[in-house]
């Protein structure tokens, strides 16, 4: 759905498990991680062997690892601690933004237009701006020019920050004729 940090279902259910146990997480002595995983994830033992179930976690956990949602700590043999980067909460934040557009109220006289210039090195990013853009209740002018009537600015700048495009992105307001 989100092309820059796109997870998959599994991992997202993942990250979201590890957020529900997020108090348990930081307990000293760790947890026994996969046993938590698999009792909230609740996977059906007749048609998933447990080797299975593990490898799949194991690679999910090893994907947000490595694309900067969680670090992992291992605290002995058996058990860790997971933290959250703030990558995870940005995450969290934009996968509600499409249930905050529909609240939106529209500026009076007044509308926001949005220039962007995204080099095609971050085609991945570009794409999934103009994606998040129209969520947000903007309409397409041209492939790079934007207008909207709703005041959605807040939610428009945790995107350009967690896509990092800021530098690539001018926006204003103007009044309707």
């Amino acid at each position: 759905m989100y092309k820059v940090y796109e997870l998959g279902e599994f991992s997202e259910k993942i990250l979201f498990t590890l957020l529900a146990y997020q108090k348990v997480m930081s307990h000293p002595k760790g947890i026994l991680l996969y046993p938590a995983i698999m009792d909230r994830l609740e996977f059906d033992k007749r048609l998933v062997k447990r080797y299975y179930a593990n490898k799949k976690i194991n690679y999910a956990l090893s994907k947000l690892k490595k694309k900067g949602y969680i670090n992992i700590y291992k605290t002995d043999k058996r058990r860790f601690n997971v933290s959250f980067t703030s990558k995870t909460f940005e995450f969290i934040k934009l996968k509600h933004i499409s249930e905050n557009a529909k609240s939106y109220k529209k500026m009076r006289n007044y509308k926001r237009i949005l220039f962007f210039d995204i080099p095609e090195r971050e085609r991945k990013k570009r794409d999934s701006f103009r994606y998040f853009l129209k969520i947000l209740g903007f309409n397409e002018i041209q492939k790079s020019v934007f207008v909207s009537e709703l005041d959605n600015y807040d939610d428009l700048k945790s995107i350009i920050d967690f896509l990092e495009i800021g530098i690539y992105v001018e926006t204003g307001i103007y009044k309707k004729d």
